[in-house]
């Protein structure tokens, strides 16, 4: 199942990227902050941890990382 988008995946996130990573959701290339919240009990997809991984994980998913394109891999 997928985490709630409320409670667990918003909180995270916010810690997350305030930290200098970044996160990947709903298949979309997008951070998890920038998705709408239209239900109390929505869930989502996600991806987080350090910009390179989420990098190398949206090149192996989606072929490319054009938010990323300037961000060097480790």
């Amino acid at each position: 199942m997928a985490p709630s988008a409320l409670f667990c995946v918003v909180r995270a996130v916010v810690q997350i990227e305030k930290a200098g990573g970044a996160s990947s959701a709903d298949g979309k290339q997008i951070s998890a902050l920038d998705v709408p919240i239209t239900n109390y009990d929505q869930r989502t997809e996600i991806c987080y941890g350090s910009v390179g991984e989420v990098r190398r994980f949206e090149e192996y998913l989606f072929g490319s990382a054009p938010r990323f394109e300037k961000v060097a891999v480790k």
